[in-house]
Formats: C-alpha cells, structure tokens, sequence
C-alpha cells in the first residue's frame, strides 16, 4: 500500500494494542460506547498511517470524515468495518 500525500496530520482515534490478549489489560481501558466509524483489527503483519504503527491483534476505531492513508511493507491483512460510504483516494 502507499500512504497518500497531502493528507491530514494525526487525528483522534482509538487504539487497542493487542486484542488477543485483552484480558490481561481490559482494567486500563478508559471505556466508552463506540462511535461511528471505520473499525480496523489487524490479523496479520502490520499497518502504518500517520498516528501509529500497528502489529497483528491491534484495534482501531477511525472516526468520521477523516483523511489518512495507510502503508505496510511487509503486508498486512485486516479485517475492516465501515458504518459509512468510504471514499477512496
């Protein structure tokens, strides 16, 4: 993947580390309801944009109307949501 140019710097967003093992962390978590978004879960390889790089078992939750490209150089596979029309760039 390329990470697309001109796009927004860092934005909000919801990060779970490690979703396999979320058991052992779950007391940390500052929960709160889901928001309308694209939900990304990384099941293999890794994935970066301009917030984090993100490794196998990772959750994400995008909010609404943000701009961010996405890159992996190694690959990655992920199972993505959207609760909305997504356009691609």
């Amino acid at each position: 993947m390329k990470v697309a140019e001109n796009i927004n710097p860092p934005y909000h967003s919801i990060d779970l580390p490690d979703l396999f093992r979320v058991e052992e962390w779950q007391d940390e978590i500052p929960w709160q309801p889901f928001v309308n978004g694209e939900h990304i879960f990384i099941l293999a390889g890794e994935q970066r944009d301009q917030n984090a790089l993100r490794s196998r078992g990772a959750f994400t939750i995008n909010p609404p109307g943000t701009v961010h490209g996405v890159s992996s150089k190694a690959g990655t596979i992920v199972l993505v949501i959207y609760e909305k029309p997504v356009v691609f760039l």
